[in-house]
């Protein structure tokens, strides 16, 4: 299941919802702004790669508004403020996912999918601790029986954990999923994958049973490293 934010531009002054945000397609130099409503869209991914030489197919099947909320004036008073701030804390993009995550496993326990495994697979933005947070509270967290895909940034402090006799949970040394890439003691492994219209191999490394202390606190993730893919722009 893949889960993103998407872009309704819009035109109209008067929609309570619609606010100025980043422009996607803006180039990397110059951030350009648009108008519009932002949703939240899953879809499922149908793995048609299994059988013939076609790519994945996502099929929507949520579309959500997750417009961000209103932010008070400059004169608005001090209760207005805290309550703004309060009311940015609950709904949000990252509680927004936890939240659709939810209805997802929902759903398929009660379609029969109870022993099934539901992965939830996300951009870089909801690698945080709100999505990586507790599995029993309702409001941060993904559900059980699921798993969180996401993309971590390559400076994130990771550890392993502390020695059984030590009162630690978290072990002192820290590394970074940059520094497990240079690293020339972890060797490389290779698998194939569907891509670009055909299969590829390539190359990767993992690391099981890693902890983030800022993001996850003791949950335990597996870190996966993937080598960069030379590949020319034009012929």
């Amino acid at each position: 299941m893949a889960l993103d934010d998407t872009r309704l531009r819009k035109t109209g002054r008067s929609i309570p919802q619609a606010f100025y945000q980043r422009d996607p397609l803006s180039p990397p130099f110059h951030v350009n702004l648009v108008l519009g409503l932002r949703f939240l869209q899953a879809s499922l991914l149908v793995p048609l790669h299994r059988n013939a030489a076609v790519g994945a197919r996502a099929l929507p099947i949520r579309f959500e508004e997750v417009s961000r909320i209103k932010r008070p004036g400059k004169k608005a008073t001090e209760e207005l403020k805290k309550q703004y701030r309060e009311a940015a804390k609950k709904h949000n993009l990252s509680r927004s996912f936890v939240q659709m995550g939810q209805q997802l496993r929902q759903e398929l326990d009660q379609l029969g999918g109870r022993n099934k495994i539901l992965v939830l697979a996300g951009d870089g933005s909801f690698c945080n601790r709100t999505c990586f947070g507790d599995p029993k509270d309702p409001q941060t967290g993904i559900p059980e029986r699921s798993i969180l895909l996401v993309r971590a940034r390559k400076d994130a402090k990771l550890c392993f954990r502390a020695p059984a006799d030590s009162r630690r949970f978290y072990a002192v040394d820290k590394f970074t999923p940059e520094q497990v890439r240079k690293d020339d003691a972890r060797a490389w492994k290779t698998t194939k994958i569907f891509y670009g219209g055909k299969r590829r191999k390539i190359r990767y490394k993992e690391v099981g049973s890693v902890y983030w202390q800022r993001g996850a606190k003791q949950r335990p993730l597996r870190l996966i490293v993937i080598a960069p893919t030379p590949y020319r722009k034009a012929k």
